[in-house]
């Protein structure tokens, strides 16, 4: 199997100091890692201001497998808090949902925003193509498509998952799904109305999954590669442990089984 050339991390909220920059092309064996870093936050300690993070956005370094060697990172894109990454399946496009730290709940005067980059594939610096509205709030968590011509956002304070088109030059298009979830969980400290964590589609690309942490439900949907549609598959959803909270789903890579990470 070709190895990939990008691999995106989930944002980590640690502060990443900004060391050499390189443009010397990348060996075969090399692959680029991005990291994701929280920019807008305020650490808390006992109650009281911490410290305020110091990044500046999306940082990559070069990963060597044969050895396990990780270079230091240096800044890819100047973003404000990239929450969370994907790579395009070409591995020439990067894409990143922007989270505004007043986002957490349903108003829409802190939406969240999508970005779409371009990968410099000598130095693994990142090229901004366009960005947009995610169409909800407080945005955790996005994926592309088995196709690579959707992305798929899962919106945390708007309780509501929405899917915008990507263009053959890689950059964002127009929303093709927006499906919204109601009630609410067990635990009223984290559960009094629906909070999408995750969206990913099934191997054969006919289905997207959504762990609700807010509802604990797994909700399933016919994804329409054609259209980027999202329909309530029958049924249109799987009970999660009550209070668990679920996070994210994975198929293992038959697409017979699933896995589920909980609260």
């Amino acid at each position: 199997m070709k190895p990939l050339r990008s691999i995106a991390w989930l944002a980590f909220l640690a502060v990443l100091s900004v060391p050499y920059a390189s443009s010397a092309p990348v060996p075969a064996s090399v692959y680029f890692v991005y990291f994701g870093t929280y920019t807008g936050f305020t650490y808390m300690k006992e109650g009281l201001p911490a410290g305020g993070s110091h990044s500046k956005g999306i940082y990559v370094s070069r990963f060597q497998p044969a050895t396990g060697g990780l270079s230091k990172p240096e800044l890819a894109a100047e973003v404000v808090n990239p929450a969370f990454l994907a790579v395009h399946p070409n591995q020439r496009f990067l894409y990143v949902a922007t989270e505004d730290p007043l986002s957490l709940g349903p108003a829409f005067d802190h939406a969240s925003y999508v970005s779409a980059f371009a990968i410099d594939p000598k130095t693994g610096k990142l090229h901004l193509l366009n960005t947009l509205p995610t169409g909800g709030t407080s945005t955790c968590y996005l994926s592309i498509d088995k196709t690579g011509h959707y992305v798929l956002m899962a919106n945390f304070g708007s309780s509501s998952v929405t899917v915008l088109r990507i263009k053959d030059d890689g950059s964002l298009g127009e929303q093709t799904a927006f499906m919204k979830h109601i009630g609410k969980g067990k635990d009223p400290s984290f559960q009094s109305q629906p909070h999408p964590h995750s969206i990913d589609v099934s191997p054969d690309n006919r289905y997207a999954i959504v762990s609700d942490l807010g509802v604990d439900k797994l909700f399933i949907y016919r994804f329409d590669a054609a259209t980027g549609a999202l329909s309530p598959d029958d049924p249109p959803f799987i009970a999660a442990e009550s209070g668990g909270g679920p996070r994210h789903f994975v198929f293992d890579a038959a697409g017979k089984f699933g896995f589920h990470r909980r609260k």
